[in-house]
């Protein structure tokens, strides 16, 4: 794309005054005189340099005109105006019949002038040119391949008619282009080419008329700052937001202008194909056919193969590129391959696979061979078995080894295609050539939080004190974890207890209350509880009975004897399993009978540590069955 901001118009004139000539018959252009190729210049043998042409320049008047280049204007405004020359001579004479042929350019526009100077006094002075005529701010203007001729004798009267050999070919001048000086006209084209979300805009100042040199400050978005000072920059656009650019300009003379213009963005050259490929029919060829579009037409196409047709037809295998190029430069690359038709082919693409979590290794998928839908259906459904195999296509699963809680298994899917040689579609014994192999593969992460269930709780345990702690119904009660039955889903379990030594009460006998710990192998516990108690409810034995005593009086109550026989508890003997044997009586006191002769039945009773007892009784009894001693006879 190309925008000029320069609004061309066509000259219109206004009424010419007829001061400058036309072209006629007996008012030929003397630039014609001579041949080809050089004409006016090889005729001519120009030797004055009397006469400087020191500006030509548009002006407002016809009379007494004053150069504009020090004003500015609006590009594309029109006015009227009129191009007038100021000169010096420097010649001591005058001369006469003068007359001026030059081309008037204005944009590119040439009009041929014929203009009649009269008489030129020496010293400096003043011709209209041209007009006058509309001018539109911006048209640059200038004279091109001038040619003066005079005469040195005559007056100041048109010399009508003339021909090549009127003027002497000495008395001329060949000044050379002048560009005419105007009015400052701030102005710029763009153009640039487009990527994607990228448009790269090349800036062209087209800036006339003040005075040269000029300084430039462009300022590309609008934002007040200056983005640069080249004449003619580049700059790279955002194309999704709008933007405008200034251009400001100052001259030698320090006069400045301004000139803003809205970026239209370029379209971008785009590149359709529709390519068709090789087949499998013997000899066939393939073709590309190009669709161009956006960008600024027309075309050029070049491909690798150095065609420059658009489209290309009668191809084989290999890469084909070609680079397009639009009127404004903007290149678009476009590139496709041919390749080999395959009438077969073995075409996998693996399922993708969301994240699985398992608690069991056991619950991973077990089946060791799939179909090919069964294989499609796996992941999210995405995978494919091409349709048109060259052999025959076996897929197999397996899982790799567990690792322990926590890891990840990879169940690998190996997809296998034997060669046919009978071509039946079916692998028949003996057809093992492998012609194509693809793994795809499922990852499963084995994360067991499951605890294991208690499917029987564990169970108190009472027994009888033995004495010794129990130790073999107490090893076996804990061996058994109390009785208690677990299982896991994933794995199997280890059995802990708390189990601590049993609390001491009466005698040998006490308890413990344990915490059986079911735990599986990835440390998933769940607990049951239970008490061993050691009780002592049975009574001590008696194992040998009281016995009675019977003694003769000694006439002192017979302590000794009594205090022996009750220390002895009558003879008696006891004993416990779980505790020892404490002996208590209930002796008060002998019966009072004849003389100091009596009896006590007394009750022995054996009590061990936790308060059990048995009991034996027997009697001591003082007797006196010795007949007086008559110690002095009568």
């Amino acid at each position: 794309m190309k925008t000029k901001i320069t609004i061309s118009i066509f000259l219109i004139c206004l009424g010419f005054n007829f001061v400058h000539s036309q072209f006629t018959t007996n008012k030929p252009d003397l630039r014609l005189c001579g041949t080809a190729p050089n004409y006016y210049q090889d005729y001519y043998n120009c030797t004055s340099n009397n006469y400087t042409l020191d500006d030509v320049f548009l002006s407002l008047t016809d009379v007494n005109g004053v150069p504009l280049n020090n004003t500015t204007c609006t590009p594309g405004v029109p006015e009227t105006m009129y191009v007038m020359l100021n000169y010096t001579s420097n010649s001591n004479s005058n001369i006469n019949h003068a007359r001026m042929f030059a081309d008037l350019i204005i944009d590119g526009v040439v009009t041929p002038l014929n203009v009649h100077l009269g008489t030129v006094v020496p010293g400096s002075g003043q011709r209209l040119l041209y007009g006058p005529f509309t001018w539109v701010c911006g048209q640059e203007m200038l004279l091109d391949r001038i040619l003066i001729v005079w005469k040195t004798n005559g007056d100041n009267t048109e010399l009508v008619p003339y021909t090549c050999s009127t003027y002497n070919r000495s008395q001329c001048e060949f000044p050379t282009t002048v560009i005419i000086t105007a009015p400052l006209a701030v102005q710029f084209e763009y153009s640039g080419c487009t990527n994607g979300g990228i448009s790269t805009i090349n800036f062209d100042s087209t800036t006339n008329g003040g005075t040269p040199p000029y300084s430039y400050a462009w300022d590309f978005d609008s934002n007040g700052t200056t983005d640069s000072t080249l004449e003619n920059p580049t700059f790279n656009y955002n194309n999704s937001s709008s933007n405008t650019a200034s251009l400001t300009v100052t001259d030698a003379m320090g006069l400045t202008n301004t000139f803003s213009v809205p970026i239209v963005y370029p379209s971008e050259v785009i590149v359709n194909a529709n390519v068709q490929g090789l087949t499998c029919v013997p000899g066939s060829t393939a073709s590309i056919d190009l669709t161009i579009s956006g960008g600024t037409a027309p075309y050029t196409v070049l491909w690798n193969t150095g065609a420059t047709s658009q489209d290309l037809s009668n191809l084989g295998i290999g890469t084909y590129s070609a680079t397009i190029t639009d009127a404004l430069g903007c290149i678009k690359n476009y590139s496709t391959t041919i390749s080999a038709i395959v009438c077969c082919e073995f075409l996998v693409t693996c399922p993708t696979f969301s994240p699985i979590s398992l608690q069991c290794y056991d619950l991973l998928p077990q089946a060791t061979s799939l179909t090919e839908l069964e294989f499609e259906a796996l992941g999210n459904g995405n995978g494919i078995i091409g349709n048109n195999p060259c052999g025959v296509i076996q897929i197999t699963a397996s899982n790799s080894a567990y690792l322990g809680c926590n890891t990840q298994v990879t169940r690998t899917y190996t997809i296998t295609e034997y060669l046919d040689a009978n071509d039946n579609g079916i692998r028949d014994g003996g057809e093992n050539t492998i012609l194509n192999v693809v793994t795809c593969s499922q990852i499963f992460t084995i994360n067991d939080t499951t605890d294991p269930t208690i499917t029987t709780q564990a169970s108190n345990l009472e027994v009888q004190c033995d004495g010794n702690g129990n130790t073999a119904q107490l090893n076996a009660w804990l061996a058994s974890n109390g009785g208690a039955v677990a299982s896991d889903v994933c794995s199997n379990v280890t059995w802990t207890n708390n189990f601590a030594s049993v609390s001491d009460t009466c005698g040998a006998t006490g308890s413990a209350t344990v915490i059986f710990t079911a735990t599986d192998n990835c440390g998933n516990a769940s607990t049951t509880s239970a008490t061993f108690t050691i009780i002592d409810d049975t009574d001590p034995t008696i194992t040998t009975q009281a016995a009675n005593l019977e003694v003769q009086c000694d006439g002192s109550g017979n302590t000794a004897q009594l205090n022996a026989w009750l220390a002895s508890n009558g003879g008696a003997v006891a004993s416990d399993v779980c505790s020892n044997v404490t002996w208590t009586n209930n002796f008060a006191s002998v019966s009072d009978t004849c003389g100091a002769t009596g009896s006590a039945t007394v009750t022995f009773t054996a009590t061990d540590n936790c308060g059990n007892s048995s009991t034996t009784s027997a009697t001591f009894t003082i007797i006196d069955d010795t007949d007086p001693t008559i110690t002095t006879q009568a």
